[in-house]
Parts: structure tokens; sequence; C-alpha cells
């Protein structure tokens, strides 16, 4: 007939306690880490199309290079602007394809990719392309190649980044 002392209630609540405070702990970071594998792959998925439409004949009119250049880059940002409305930014360039550059833009600002404070926070998407052999022109290259890399920075600390490259081999 002897019950439970106080001593023992207090000590089975303190275990209880601490392995309800690791399980709680255990779920938090379950939800960080299935945040961030959604945003890795909504990156890559963007990069992977980006990727697609440049990996055509004549792509370096995409991002406005003349056929005597060697490389181009055409580079979108998505940042906060005064008033707090989130604006995606694309260096101007004469020439360029708008329907291309507006529809990377558009795909870029429904990612809604986080970024953190500050210039070096941005998130961002910036595509490369390069004639190959070195020192060759995009009128004379033998293959072209071709790289889409997203940036963002994951609870405005994290740098998180997808990189993604092909060949595109230039048939005449």
């Amino acid at each position: 007939m002897r019950g439970f002392s106080l001593v023992e209630v207090l000590i089975s609540m303190a275990i209880l306690s601490a392995i309800l405070t690791a399980v709680l702990g255990m779920f938090t970071l379950g939800l960080h880490r299935a945040y961030g594998g959604k945003k890795m792959t909504e990156a890559t998925v963007l990069a992977e199309h980006a990727l697609e439409r440049l990996n055509q004949p004549a792509a370096q009119e995409l991002l406005a290079a003349a056929s005597s250049d060697s490389s181009a880059t055409k580079a979108w940002q998505r940042k906060t602007d005064a008033d707090g409305t989130s604006i995606v930014t694309a260096a101007e360039v004469s020439g360029s394809n708008f329907a291309f550059r507006n529809e990377l833009r558009d795909l870029f600002m429904e990612l809604d990719l986080p970024f953190g404070r500050g210039e070096s926070k941005r998130s961002e998407m910036v595509a490369t392309m390069t004639a190959v052999p070195s020192g060759s022109t995009f009128a004379n290259a033998e293959m072209l190649r071709i790289q889409v890399v997203v940036r963002w920075a994951e609870r405005g600390q994290r740098s998180r980044q997808v990189v993604v490259e092909t060949l595109n081999l230039r048939s005449e």
C-alpha cells in the first residue's frame, strides 16, 4: 500500500521531460531538413530548365552575345526593395532575348528562394556560356560549355547553391 514518494515522481518527470525535449528536437530538425530539401529540389529544377533552354543552336544569342565573343554571362538577382517587396532584377543587355529572360525571371520569382541580409546574401541565378576549346569564339567553337548556378541563403545565413552544366556539341 505504499505509494510513490515525491522524489520518485520528480525523478520520473525529469526523465520524461528529457525524452520529450529530445523527441521534439528531432521533429524540429526534420522539418528544417525537409524545408532545405524542398528548396534544393526547386533550385535544381530551375537550373535544369535554364540549362535545357540554353542547350540549343545559337544559344549565345539568348545571352546577348555576338558570334565573335568567346564567353557570355547573364545574372538574375532576387532582393527586397525599400518597402519590403521582393523583386527580381537582371542585368539589362541590349539585344537580349526578352521572352527567354522574362521566362527565367518568372520561374526564379515563383520559387521564392530565401535570402538573407546584405549584398552577399541575395538569391541569384547565373548562366554562363563559354566557347570550347579555349581561345575560340562562338562562331568557330567545337563545343559550348554551359553552366547555370543558383545561389540562396537558407534561413538567412547558410549559403546554398546548385550548379548544373553541360557541353553542347556544335554541329554544322
